[in-house]
């Protein structure tokens, strides 16, 4: 006959996918799982699998899906039973009690040979088998969270590009899915959002992100979809690139000096900060012609003459391009406090690679002004001169 449990359904409707039953040591058979509407004892359409056991893992459920999900009304009861055969495979007896999530309840074991001969039995949580069933959200939207972060291959693209990802929705179940929403995480977009996926099938979106996102951002797509997906699997995959934070270069354009190369020491600007902290990812050098050297580059505050940990790099001149700057990345950002003096310094060496005298001037970005053109050789011996936007150098930093 048929034994497994008597279930009531909570407030919300319940779309059911799977039926299952337990493996039981030394199960071979095959047993039809079904769905019984207690009300008149009859079949729920559409709600019978046929499982065959062998292969099955001892201790667990083996499933077979519906071919359609069923919808399990709320507040109603069911009898979930599964078809056992005298001296076949074994099974629990009612005295197995079961742990349930909250879309419904477990009223009682039962057991019966059809329409008119169901019976319930022993108490709450108990029941024959054990029987299962695996359900989608019912009644309303199933909401499937797509993790983007494991699926970004992120690098770097043409400056002024717009850095994209190929997501694929796959529908991987046997009923088709209806996508009703998706919702994107901020700064990202995406050029679908709706519409049906057949079984087996699946849709590209190409998603765009900002380019000012930092590379290693991760973020999810929310996919919604209504209950004729719920058998059904999305999974994302593709490639896509990235790019790291767009830097702003702070000196924007200069007029060159004098070239010389008839010192040895530390050469450069000094920098007020205006109201707003500016963190700093980036020092650089002037490439001269005929510039081959390396070069530190580093920031000292002017209160005490010290150089700001961290904010110190080498910088390979060769390969540069004549008239731009090159530039070597901090370790790790450098936050220069609002209101607060600096100067930024290249050391230079007599006979070393050419630079440009003091009377160098540079247009820059609001963010900071610079006050002065600075020269010295270590704490205590650091000298301001000149005017405001002159520079030895030029040097540059970006933020």
């Amino acid at each position: 006959g048929w034994v497994g449990l008597q279930v009531t359904i909570g407030a919300s409707p319940v779309t059911v996918t799977e039926l299952g039953r337990i493996m039981a040591s030394g199960n071979s058979g095959t047993h039809t799982v079904k769905l019984v509407k207690v009300s008149d004892g009859l079949d729920v359409p559409g709600a019978s699998v046929s499982i065959a056991m062998s292969g099955g893992t001892v201790g667990q459920f083996k499933y077979g899906t519906l071919a359609s999900p069923v919808v399990l009304a709320a507040n109603t009861n069911y009898w979930l039973l599964s078809e056992e055969t005298f001296g076949g495979d074994t099974w629990s007896d009612l005295n197995t009690t079961v742990t349930t999530t909250s879309v419904a309840a477990v009223n009682t074991a039962a057991y019966g040979t059809g329409p008119g001969a169901w019976v319930a039995i022993a108490g709450p949580n108990q029941t024959y088998g054990p029987v299962n069933f695996k359900y989608g959200a019912g009644g309303g939207p199933a909401t499937r969270i797509i993790g983007l972060s494991g699926n970004l291959a992120f690098g770097t693209v043409t400056v002024g590009a717009t850095p994209q990802q190929t997501l694929t929705i796959s529908n991987t179940g046997n009923a088709t899915l209806t996508v009703s929403g998706i919702s994107y995480p901020s700064g990202f977009s995406g050029n679908w959002s709706s519409g049906t996926i057949a079984a087996g099938a699946s849709q590209q979106v190409t998603v765009t992100f900002a380019p000012t996102l930092a590379t290693g951002y991760g973020g999810t797509v929310s996919v919604t979809s209504d209950a004729t997906g719920g058998a059904s699997t999305i999974a994302a995959s593709g490639t896509g690139v990235s790019v790291p934070p767009t830097a702003t270069a702070f000196v924007t354009s200069f007029v060159s000096g004098t070239v010389r190369n008839n010192y040895s020491g530390w050469v450069g600007l000094q920098v007020t900060v205006g109201a707003n902290p500016v963190t700093v990812s980036e020092l650089g050098r002037i490439m001269v012609s005929g510039n081959s050297g390396t070069h530190t580059v580093k920031l000292v505050k002017v209160s005490d003459g010290l150089d700001v940990p961290g904010g110190s790099v080498s910088i390979a001149m060769s390969g540069g391009t004549v008239g731009q700057f090159k530039y070597a990345t901090l370790a790790s950002p450098v936050v220069l406090a609002a209101n607060t003096n600096y100067w930024l310094l290249s050391e230079e060496t007599f006979g070393g690679d050419t630079w440009y005298d003091l009377n160098t001037t540079v247009t820059t970005t609001s963010v900071a002004n610079v006050t002065t053109a600075a020269y010295g050789t270590g704490p205590g011996a650091w000298v301001a001169i000149a005017g405001a936007n002159q520079t030895y150098g030029p040097v540059n930093f970006k933020y």
